[in-house]
């Protein structure tokens, strides 16, 4: 599952892709909709590279809903908060959570809250002691004995049951808590589904992220809009590197999702064909904000 630094073999057909669906896939369905473990997430940060087929991501959301509902016995409606940066596990974490029919904060937990967070944000934050887990460097890492609050998530996930009994989550469960208001799941698959088509996506090509997954729009332009068109996605959070389109092509990645001031910065290098090989990325700005229960995305 983990490597480092080795390029992806590609597992693209040749010749033209179809696009995306033409409706919206409930999030229920974006991992599940597709078979077989071909790659699903690929994660690069911090000099590592870890990639979850579609059944090892699908397994990892499955053991965080079943310890949500039946370890914690956390009720439909209910919050998780998912404190762990730009993440591989907070990506499954979250949809653990829309899994179980809870409500995801993307930061610091409120009182009583279960929470995901990363190791050192753990102590005295205000989630329920009893439903915290701690993630260590790369996701892992975390021996018995060294935290003063929660429990490794490592070692309490990966003992859960590959499927959880938790009821078919619906469109209209809240998926998220922002700042902004409360957004079900119906809004976020057509936001993504929006985002999927404004980036250009092709089904079962790979699209590439800069922007980081511990915000909305981060979420649901990079991993969810790859989904939404049975797609795998690359999330490079490293932010911008002078490696950023390198990283992408060796990916095998022709589109790479950035906020606008990230491509206004990466699109000399791209004009140039500067990624591996000298292969082409096409960098697309996509902006996306929370409006009245809707989340809103729109090209640069």
């Amino acid at each position: 599952m983990t490597s480092h630094d080795h390029p992806a073999q590609s597992t693209e057909p040749s010749g033209e892709q179809p696009a995306p669906p033409q409706q919206p896939v409930p999030l229920a369905d974006l991992v599940a909709a597709t078979s077989g473990d071909e790659p699903a997430l690929t994660w690069r940060g911090g000099g590592e590279r870890v990639e979850l087929g579609w059944a090892t991501l699908r397994n990892w959301a499955e053991k965080v809903a079943g310890w949500l509902r039946d370890d914690v016995e956390r009720e439909p409606g209910d919050v998780l908060a998912v404190d762990v940066g730009d993440h591989w596990v907070g990506v499954a974490a979250i949809l653990g959570a829309w899994r179980a029919r809870l409500a995801v904060r993307l930061g610091p937990p409120e009182p009583g809250e279960a929470a995901v967070v990363a190791q050192g944000r753990e102590e005295g934050c205000a989630a329920d002691p009893e439903a915290l887990l701690v993630v260590g460097p790369g996701g892992f890492g975390l021996p018995a004995g060294t935290l003063a609050d929660g429990e490794p998530f490592n070692q309490v996930i990966t003992v859960m049951p590959d499927e959880s009994q938790a009821p078919r989550p619906s469109e209209g469960d809240v998926a998220l808590l922002t700042p902004q208001g409360s957004v079900t799941q119906a809004a976020v698959s057509r936001a993504a589904h929006v985002a999927a088509v404004a980036a250009g996506t092709r089904q079962g090509l790979r699209l590439a992220s800069v922007v980081p997954t511990d915000s909305v729009d981060g979420l649901v332009t990079g991993p969810l809009a790859a989904w939404a068109s049975h797609g795998p996605a690359v999330l490079l959070s490293d932010g911008l590197t002078d490696d950023t389109l390198g990283q992408a092509t060796a990916e095998h990645a022709r589109l790479l999702v950035a906020r606008p001031e990230q491509a206004e910065a990466l699109q000399p290098a791209a004009a140039a064909g500067a990624g591996a090989d000298g292969q082409h990325v096409q960098v697309v700005a996509l902006v996306c904000t929370v409006e009245d229960g809707l989340v809103r995305v729109r090209p640069a």
